[in-house]
């Protein structure tokens, strides 16, 4: 962003008597002429073609030495290039420094800030307006002219690593869950054969010995596979755990077929333009969009932890005034334009925010159990794999709210979404076709105009709110 100007205005008094009145001395565009002759003491001495010297290090003594003058001056005020209203323009006379200058001279961001208060609140009449956002100007292509602005070699880098924790976490999670799912399967078998096996049907129901019974062969045959599971003493509570332990592991071992099967479905529908059967370039960008945007960083932390999302209170209450907005029954009109409309959408939210709390409240318990004593137990040769599945654990919990995406969505509402703060339908149009946009322009212009694959790979999967901010936001 171009850097913000101050005007340094310095009347001799200010100088020669640091104790002078508080309006001796001050940075203000609009306060009428400043004398040169009193900024002698702070230049720096002509070059040989009798200009002043340009570099970095002589403007930044200059400024110190200003500062210095107009702080013991006894009050300062500082103009900045935002503020408009009946003040003339800067004189030619007076000597025009940036806010980042002062700061390279050593000018603390508070003293600064403190100053530009003080002037914010005390205009010079009452038609003048302080204004905060002078270089904020909305590109009204949304920067998508030219994406190369967004582009940096570091998406390497983060493309490498969000990759690298799709497939790492995919297989911790596969390694851990299998073994659980078999442990629970085989306890579920051996209760059952022992139920069948008594020849009384009186006692066939009589759940609690069962489980007694088959406790001891359970332990024996997952001693050296499972001891997190077999060492819980309790047989009932054992065997309790180890079903609420299966749940979880079938849940969460869905849910990785699930999304790995949902991406490859999103690239093939990319590379065959929209689908196999029905073409649209809108529905091949937009497939796009969701794998790198959604699918891929859902991947990378997934677990059954990922359902506490929906629990914050902030995204309950934006999930709440997406579903009055979007929700409908079979395809068909919005719930908001049915009879009792919105307190079905309550009863929806609040049901199904009580079933997510319950399976993840569950897979939490279950993981600390069985992490918790794979680190205190360690099998000899596994102790690397325990921390591996401690750091999986770790990465599911900062992973459990998609930070980058609810970021990135907060800069689509700021931009789309009105002064309301609340999308309408058109524009949440709006909002896709240009989510779709950037994702054409991207891969038009590095894949197919540059021939760039392993840049545009990494553009993609790497597009967040800072390409956003930065595309969108031009220069004034």
């Amino acid at each position: 962003s171009q850097p913000l100007s101050l005007q340094l205005a310095v009347t001799p008094s200010a100088i020669e008597a640091p104790r002078a009145a508080p309006s001796a001395a001050s940075l203000d565009r609009s306060g009428g002429a400043v004398p040169m002759e009193a900024m002698e003491s702070a230049r720096e001495r002509p070059c040989d073609d009798g200009h002043l010297d340009p570099t970095k290090s002589r403007r930044h003594g200059m400024a110190r030495r200003i500062w210095k003058e107009l702080v013991q001056a006894g009050n300062v005020h500082l103009e900045w290039m935002g503020k408009t209203g009946s003040g003339s323009d800067s004189d030619s006379d007076s000597e025009s420094l940036s806010l980042e200058e002062l700061g390279g001279a050593g000018v603390g961001i508070q003293d600064m800030a403190c100053a530009l208060y003080q002037r914010s609140q005390h205009p010079d009449s009452s038609t003048d307006t302080f204004t905060f956002f002078p270089s904020v100007v909305l590109d009204r292509f949304g920067g998508l002219r030219d994406v190369s602005a967004a582009w940096s070699p570091q998406k390497y880098l983060w493309c490498v690593m969000y990759i690298g924790q799709c497939i790492v976490n995919t297989l911790l999670l596969w390694s851990l869950n299998s073994s659980i799912v078999l442990h629970s399967w085989y306890n579920l078998q051996d209760i059952f054969q022992d139920m069948l096996a008594d020849g009384d049907l009186r006692d066939l129901l009589n759940l609690p010995r069962h489980v007694r019974n088959v406790h001891e062969l359970s332990s024996q045959r997952f001693a050296n596979s499972s001891q997190h599971l077999t060492s819980i003493q309790d047989p009932t509570i054992r065997s309790i755990f180890i079903q609420i332990a299966g749940a979880i592991a079938i849940f969460e071992l869905v849910g990785v077929v699930f999304f790995c099967c949902f991406a490859l479905k999103l690239l093939v529908r990319f590379g065959t333009n929209g689908g196999i059967f029905r073409k649209s370039e809108y529905r091949a960008y937009r497939s796009v969009d969701r794998l790198v945007s959604f699918v891929i960083p859902t991947i990378g932390t997934f677990s059954a932890l990922k359902l506490a999302k929906a629990l914050h209170p902030t995204i309950i209450a934006a999930d709440l005034t997406d579903a009055i907005d979007t929700m409908s029954l079979c395809g068909g009109r919005p719930l908001r334009y049915a009879f009792c409309g919105q307190p079905l959408v309550w009863i929806w939210i609040i049901a199904s925010r009580l079933v997510l709390f319950a399976i993840a409240l569950g897979a939490f318990g279950v993981k600390v159990v069985i992490i918790g004593h794979q680190l205190t137990h360690p099998v000899a040769g596994k102790w690397v794999y325990a921390w591996a599945q401690a750091a999986a654990l770790l990465n599911a919990c900062i992973g459990s709210i998609p930070l980058a995406q609810q970021l990135q969505d907060r800069i689509f509402l700021f931009i789309f979404g009105g002064k309301d703060g609340v999308y309408q339908d058109d524009e949440r149009v709006l909002l896709e076709v240009y989510r779709c946009s950037a994702m054409k322009r991207i891969w038009v212009q590095w894949w197919q105009e540059r021939g760039e694959r392993l840049a545009t790979i990494a553009f993609l999967v790497t597009f967040d709110h800072y390409d956003l901010q930065t595309l969108i936001i031009s220069e004034p």
